[in-house]
């Protein structure tokens, strides 16, 4: 069956989309710090067009949640309208908004008040959203997750499903596909066939000699096809380039969010304590996930991963790879790149 014929037999089902823009931004702005703007744009346009293509999802209702007299919010106003989105401002300090909030009320207001609709669309990942994920569910609604991978709560993930999880970095390689000419093998024709458009003109030819003196003709040479071959470009890893706070207060503006920030606190604590218990000056990385396990017991693999990697970004620390003593392989460890970083300071045990 194919998916043109999916497409013209499965009809349009009602939903509702709703994003929390923060949420998104700073989540997008982990990875794609050189244009995050750019970048939330496009996850959401890519997201409108695998809802309404694929998924067969009409979004009826369409709300943006953010602070949007804010500069990281401002100027994605008049992308946000273009779309259609109905943009909801809510109140906020620089440490904290009330979009998920607002988000939640919403959602559950249309759960109860439009029966036509189906499904919820969510972007964002936080943990706040478990109880709204339930209800919805509760209700026999489907309920559609969408974040980056590292911001995605490992416990909201368990409760809605893998295939219930949009990943914005998979949004975006939608878009990365590269096409390249190549020139293919000739392809056969038949003698009789009419040469293509774009071939030069045959010169003018002098008229024949007599019949029985005449050679016999050779066949026009027909022009050899070129072939167009999509080839996917492997996705390079991007690091985020961000920098480094000069003061906790700084620090603070830059994650906006107080469980992210006693998370990097917790991490630099912990990765000064391995360094000080076991005497040393590089923190082997894997037996580290060890104890970062234990010490985040509430979040998935990924989201420790990624909690290191963010530590990383804002200039704290550094992963290096060296090469093993023996020569077999290598082997990752942790090291302090910054000792006057403030989160650093503020870590380090009396």
């Amino acid at each position: 069956m194919s998916r043109e014929w999916f497409k013209e037999r499965q009809p349009l089902r009602l939903g509702a989309l709703l994003v929390d823009v923060e949420n998104l931004y700073y989540a997008i702005k982990d990875i794609h710090a050189d244009d995050p703007i750019e970048t939330t744009e496009a996850v959401l346009e890519k997201l409108r067009a695998l809802l309404e293509e694929e998924l067969r999802i009409l979004p009826v209702v369409q709300n943006a949640y953010a602070p949007f007299d804010f500069h990281s919010t401002q100027q994605l106003i008049n992308s946000l309208a273009l779309m259609g989105f109905k943009l909801e401002h809510v109140l906020a300090t620089p440490k904290k908004n009330s979009a998920d909030l607002l988000l939640a009320i919403d959602c559950m207001e249309l759960l109860y008040q439009r029966d036509d609709i189906a499904h919820f669309v969510l972007v964002g990942g936080d943990r706040d959203y478990i109880p709204v994920a339930q209800r919805v569910m509760k209700n026999a609604k489907k309920v559609i997750i969408v974040c980056p991978r590292h911001a995605m709560s490992g416990d909201l993930l368990t409760i809605v499903g893998d295939e219930n999880y949009i990943d914005t970095e998979e949004l975006l390689e939608i878009s990365d596909d590269e096409e390249e000419t190549v020139e293919a093998a000739p392809v056969s024709q038949p003698p009789d066939a009419k040469p293509s458009a774009t071939m030069e003109p045959a010169p003018e030819s002098t008229p024949p000699p007599p019949a029985e003196q005449a050679p016999t003709p050779e066949p026009e040479p027909v022009a050899e096809p070129v072939q167009t071959v999509i080839k996917k470009r492997p996705k390079e890893p991007v690091v985020a380039q961000i920098p480094p706070p000069a003061s906790m207060d700084e620090l603070v503006l830059i994650l906006a969010d107080d469980r992210e920030l006693e998370r990097q606190k917790k991490l630099m604590s912990l990765i000064l304590e391995f360094q000080q218990r076991l005497d040393v000056r590089e923190v082997y990385l894997s037996p580290f996930f060890r104890e970062m396990n234990e010490a985040f017991p509430d979040m998935a693999n990924f989201q420790r991963k990624g909690l290191l990697n963010r530590l990383r970004s804002h200039g704290a620390i550094d992963i290096q790879t060296r090469e093993r003593d023996q020569g077999d392989g290598t082997y990752a460890v942790i090291v302090i790149k910054d000792w006057e970083h403030p989160l650093v300071r503020e870590c380090i045990p009396e």
